[in-house]
């Protein structure tokens, strides 16, 4: 390597370790000290923000955010907060997170669930009419509201369809998939409590795919209001990309109805119903293409 590169390079390494403001660590189980993979962490006024690695490690630029707070949630577990405002100099912090288990009473639901008799299985879900694929950021998490029109059940198995896909005008990312239950504020019409904690992911490798995941070891609950299943793009990696004009691969497929019945939030903060049209017919609503397998109790 020349000399004049050597000196480029060194002097850019001064630059940036002068003006950065990072706040990196690792992310940990109050109780246990074990790392937790793929954990959410956001701003709380912008959508910018990052996840852990697999191994709890994380990395975050909060350059002109420090009057912002960090939000660390995580499925489990309770929401914890950061105010930025006292990591003002311009260096990398080392800053370890401990997340405390959540207390719910899931454990008695799920009890309730595994004890009950059911009857046949029955497949529930959007039907295929188009198919498109539908490309989202990290971070980004899509659900489908699926209406129970019978009695209280379980859900045995969760469909979902992937689609590998190079964009030929931005960088493109190998993206995981995080699957969520939760069930149905009627009241409000928007998703509401989780019916499980299990850490469901997928790793598809890129690849076009159609992903059926056995849930009944689980023991998820279908309630008598229906049930949200969430899918969560997640980023492999510990960093996001830099370039906010990128893309992910593979695809969620989405499929068309008259009702719009997709949700979408960012890193586990508010929820915004989606009510993005069909990119084929304008009178109809994009909706994930996904479906359960259940049993309805006796």
């Amino acid at each position: 390597m020349k000399l004049r590169n050597i000196i480029f390079i060194f002097f850019n390494l001064i630059f940036f370790t002068i003006h950065a403001q990072i706040i990196k660590g690792v992310v940990k189980d109050s109780i246990t000290n074990e790392n937790l993979s793929y954990v959410n962490m956001s701003l709380l006024t912008k959508n910018y923000g990052t996840t852990t690695d697999e191994l709890g490690n994380y990395n975050l630029d909060i350059k002109n955010n420090t009057k912002d707070t960090l939000l660390i949630s995580y499925l489990g577990y309770s929401l914890k907060k950061i105010p930025l405002n006292k990591f003002k100099e311009n260096k990398v912090y080392e800053i370890n997170i401990s997340l405390e288990e959540q207390k719910e009473d899931l454990e008695e639901v799920m009890l309730v669930v595994k004890k009950a008799k059911y009857t046949t299985s029955k497949k529930l879900g959007s039907k295929k009419k188009k198919k498109y694929p539908h490309s989202l950021p990290f971070g980004y998490e899509s659900l489908l509201y699926i209406k129970n029109e019978n009695n209280i059940g379980k859900i045995n198995t969760v469909t979902f369809f992937l689609k590998e896909r190079k964009n030929s005008e931005y960088d493109t990312y190998p993206a995981y998939f995080r699957v969520n239950f939760y069930k149905h504020d009627k009241v409000n019409n928007v998703p509401g409590k989780r019916l499980s904690y299990e850490s469901i992911l997928i790793k598809p490798e890129n690849k076009t795919n159609k992903i059926t995941i056995n849930v009944s070891g689980y023991h998820v609950l279908f309630p008598a209001d229906g049930v949200c299943v969430g899918i969560e793009v997640i980023n492999p990696d510990a960093k996001d990309p830099e370039n906010q004009m990128y893309a992910t691969s593979p695809n969620l497929i989405e499929t068309h109805d008259k009702k719009a019945l997709t949700w979408t939030r960012f890193r586990g903060k508010k929820w915004y119903k989606n009510n993005r049209k069909s990119v084929f017919k304008n009178n109809l609503y994009s909706n994930i293409l996904l479906q359960l397998n259940v049993q309805y109790r006796k």
